[in-house]
């Protein structure tokens, strides 16, 4: 249980350094740090649907009522630029906005808001925002990184 815990913490507290990194401007070390963490939480999380490679071609892609797009192709979609902000809220999820078309893609930022408070306990003052905020993030670089040219 310790072990199960301190993991939680652990990719919670690198979660909000990657916040904390992109709140104060990401170097290019930091930006490779970001793009690692972001593939990890994609491959976690987006790849059940979504694949490995972001192609759409997930285990569980033929299950859903719309096949997941391919995410590889974001920018080529919206004339050869990629929409950090609208991505971003497509992640989240929490705003109302449904860029995917369906309810079928879960709300993430309520997702790692609730594992955020569930896996973070003590004496210290925790904003689950800012961790929110890193690992959407996070995922949205990684994405970018991914883009067919």
């Amino acid at each position: 249980m310790l072990i199960t815990n301190f993991r939680s913490i652990l990719a919670l507290s690198v979660a909000a350094a990657v916040a904390l990194c992109i709140s104060t401007g990401v170097r290019a070390g930091e930006e490779e740090f970001t793009v690692t963490f972001g593939k990890s939480e994609f491959g976690k999380h987006c790849a059940v649907c979504h694949g490995l490679d972001g192609m759409g071609d997930g285990a569980l892609a033929d299950l859903l009522t719309l096949p997941p797009p391919d995410l590889t192709k974001i920018s080529q979609r919206n004339n050869g630029k990629f929409p950090i902000l609208d991505i971003y809220q497509a992640i989240d999820g929490r705003r109302g906005l449904r860029a995917h078309g369906t309810m079928e893609m879960p709300l993430w930022g309520n997702y790692y808001k609730r594992d955020a408070s569930e896996t973070l306990h003590g004496p210290h003052e925790v904003n689950y925002e800012e961790i929110v905020h890193g690992r959407i993030l996070a995922l949205v670089y990684y994405l970018q990184s991914i883009q067919a040219e």
